[in-house]
């Protein structure tokens, strides 16, 4: 009994093995069918002119929310003002409450809008590479039952480190053929003047906004 842990080590590494035996594996570098495939540097365009979209309106957002924050410091001032007289002081005040909450209100709308201008694109970049991926997955699936092949991994990269894969025979890899299968062309895309693809749009920071509401 003692040894029915090691007995059973042994009998799993023989049914692994004879079942690699007995099946057909393949290699396929994902990374690179998406890097290089058509629609990679299309939808790298469309997503730097929605990214261009999105700063005109978090611009429009920001002067908004300046424009309110600057009233508000103005109807401060004014109530702050020595000469007023006890009756217009309480007005001046009841104004600058009046502006603070339209400062604050600015504030949120932005900070919202910049957070919903975010899950946007970064669904539409989801949908983009999803679309990709499926038309990458449905071309290699075609040629691997076309050519009897049992298994298809994933080769390491720089976005799936964690493959399983440590070491392939070169026969082994379908990347090229998988490229001619989609018709994508084996070389790499120019690269662009990295100002031109920052990051997407990201919320500031609303409590920041809202102190300066308050002082």
């Amino acid at each position: 009994m003692r040894n029915l842990p090691l007995f059973s080590a042994s009998l799993a590494l023989l049914l692994t093995l004879t079942c690699s035996a007995q099946q057909k594996i393949a290699v396929v570098d994902l990374e690179k069918l998406i890097r290089l495939h058509p629609n990679t540097a299309e939808d790298k365009k469309q997503l730097e002119a929605t990214l261009q979209d999105y700063n005109k309106q978090k611009e429009q957002l920001q002067a908004v929310a300046a424009s309110t924050r600057k009233a508000y410091e103005a109807a401060v001032r004014e109530a702050a003002n020595p000469a007023l007289s006890e009756a217009a002081k309480q007005k001046a005040e009841a104004a600058a409450l009046e502006k603070r909450q339209a400062a604050l209100e600015a504030d949120r709308n932005a900070a919202e809008k910049f957070r919903e201008l975010q899950r946007d694109f970064n669904a539409k970049e989801f949908r983009m590479l999803r679309r990709t991926s499926d038309e990458i997955e449905s071309a290699v699936a075609a040629y691997a039952k076309g050519e009897g092949i049992d298994i298809v991994l994933q080769l390491p990269s720089r976005l799936s480190a964690g493959s399983g894969v440590i070491y392939s025979k070169p026969g082994m890899d379908i990347t090229k053929a998988i490229m001619q299968r989609l018709e994508i062309p084996d070389e790499e895309p120019e690269v662009e003047d990295a100002k031109k693809s920052g990051p997407p749009p990201v919320a500031t920071d609303e409590s920041g906004s809202e102190a300066k509401a308050r002082e």
